[in-house]
């Protein structure tokens, strides 16, 4: 957005907010003005920072608290994105030995719960505005179809083409947004999360691109093979078809999730929680249908200390999810949240016992590079943004 452009959309945003187009009556024009500058280049608003002396002051602090929420908008997703891995890494420790579906169910009750518990000691309210909740309903609807799609057929099936496939969402996502939330990317950043997509899929490594015999299919052929549903022809027809479907959902729940910045985070999370609470409980009774045990879960003590340490993580990945899409662009965190495949590789040579390959560590580190070189920018221009307001006599923004 050109800087003329800038000073027209502040100046135009404040003198709505207010009675009589008087712009430094303070609390409503900010609340506006806080949401502006989301959508703006990040050189608009350094250029708006460094020569806005005109501006009142409380409008150059929001333009600089602007700057400092892209880059937490960052680093809340890359700490969910650490999360994430965690939870996949604690789930494939053989001490957790529950079917994925309950799982899933243990892991989303306890993490609602706590979000209930959250939401009552700092009183949020969780009443959405007739307006954002068809984006919510979108939110819980495919953010919960993704998530299950995932637990239920990709971990089961474990075909590294259809993970690949996965991973190009961000891509999609920069496409949903520019129609929907008109963000328009630079193409730096679409060319940092391609280098992003470019290094999950070699830490993946997908057969059609490495053979089948140096694919990461080669350990877990033979588990595909366990029924004619998991065979390895119409498993990976399955597999691939549901990925599809997967990268679809992850994007329309980046993109919801970015529509409902105005939304308390907290709200958001518990609707999508109960969301997946009620869906993986109806999953599970009709799985178990018959049998004995609907509940396979014991009184073993390290069991659940496992089921309350996922919740708790699972908990605390939605809180840095939701709140760190509200700071920058879909398509920017939606490539930003590739990083826990490296992660989840770290932690399975770590942890896992995971023997190292080299195009994997090479990908990890190109996910690594790709989120530091989208980071980089925003960095600057927060250090740029604080030295101009210490010029001006401003307290900078945190």
């Amino acid at each position: 957005m050109p800087l003329p452009a800038v000073y027209g959309a502040v100046y135009a945003t404040a003198s709505s907010a207010t009675p009589a187009g008087k712009i430094d009556s303070g609390k409503k024009a900010v609340r506006h003005l806080e949401n502006l500058p989301l959508l703006m280049a990040s050189d608009s608003l350094q250029a708006l920072s460094n020569d806005g002396k005109w501006l009142p002051r409380f409008m150059r602090r929001t333009v600089a608290r602007s700057i400092a929420n892209r880059v937490a908008g960052l680093i809340l997703v890359s700490t969910s994105a650490f999360l994430t891995s965690c939870i996949a890494t604690l789930v494939n420790d053989d001490t957790f030995k529950l079917p994925p579906v309950e799982t899933l169910f243990w892991r989303s009750l306890v993490s609602w719960l706590i979000t209930l518990a959250a939401i009552t000691a700092t009183g949020d309210k969780i009443r959405v505005k007739k307006e954002l909740r068809r984006a919510l309903v979108l939110r819980c609807v495919t953010g919960c179809i993704a998530m299950t799609i995932t637990v239920f057929i990709l971990q089961k099936l474990a075909l590294s083409n259809a993970t690949a496939i996965t991973y190009f969402n961000p891509l999609l996502v920069f496409v949903m947004s520019y129609y929907f939330l008109k963000e328009k990317p630079s193409v730096a950043t679409v060319g940092c999360a391609v280098i992003c997509i470019a290094g999950a899929v070699l830490v993946v490594r997908p057969a059609y691109l490495f053979g089948e015999k140096d694919s990461t299919d080669a350990k877990w052929y033979r588990r595909s093979m366990t029924s004619i549903v998991t065979s390895y022809l119409f498993g990976e027809s399955l597999a691939i078809s549901c990925a599809v479907v997967v990268v679809f959902m992850q994007a329309g729940t980046y993109v919801s999730l970015r529509s409902l910045q105005k939304v308390p985070h907290l709200a958001v999370m518990h609707y999508f929680l109960f969301t997946t609470t009620l869906v993986s409980l109806v999953t599970l009774l009709i799985t178990q249908h018959g049998k004995a045990k609907t509940f396979t879960v014991d009184l073993k003590l390290e069991t659940w200390g496992a089921i309350l340490g996922t919740g708790a993580l699972a908990f605390a990945e939605q809180l840095f999810l939701t709140r760190g899409f509200q700071f920058d662009g879909a398509g920017i965190l939606a490539a930003t949240r590739l990083l826990h495949v490296g992660f989840e590789f770290a932690w399975g040579m770590l942890i896992l016992g995971t023997v190292m390959n080299t195009w994997s560590a090479v990908g990890a580190a190109a996910t690594a590079a790709g989120v530091l070189l989208l980071a980089l920018p925003r960095v600057l221009n927060h250090w740029a943004t604080k030295r101009s307001m210490r010029r001006m006599g401003l307290p900078s923004a945190a």
